[in-house]
């Protein structure tokens, strides 16, 4: 009967009894530690790969219809404020599913994202 880790792998002892040495170079303990962090990639690439599937599913488009010169300067650069009118379409398998107009602001100069408080 083997007894599991609260990580969901093989518990350290059952780990470090079962591998054989490498040439004697490596510890049991750096085995392990090889093994749990090969682990921990794969896991973090099948999230990746979950997330890819979902940027196909669902996703975000944006069409800029204008931009304007807004008023007021660039606080960190004292250049021209412009403001561009954005329409973001959210979408679930290529139909649109919210249509959402939003005005964005940044810097002519700096080209910085500029954000306004209510």
């Amino acid at each position: 009967m083997r007894r599991e880790h609260r990580f969901g792998g093989p518990s350290l002892l059952r780990l470090s009894v079962a591998l054989p040495l490498q040439a004697g170079r490596r510890t049991a303990a750096s085995q392990v530690a090889t093994i749990t962090r090969e682990r921990e990639r794969e896991r973090e690439r099948e999230r990746e790969r979950e997330m890819w599937y979902l940027a196909l599913v669902c996703g975000e488009k944006e069409k800029v219809l204008g931009t304007q010169r807004a008023p007021g300067n660039c606080p960190y650069c004292g250049g021209a404020v412009v403001a561009t009118d954005v329409e973001k379409a959210v979408r679930l398998c290529f139909l649109p599913v919210r249509l959402k107009t939003i005005t964005k602001y940044s810097c002519s100069h700096c080209s910085r994202r500029l954000v306004t408080y209510p």
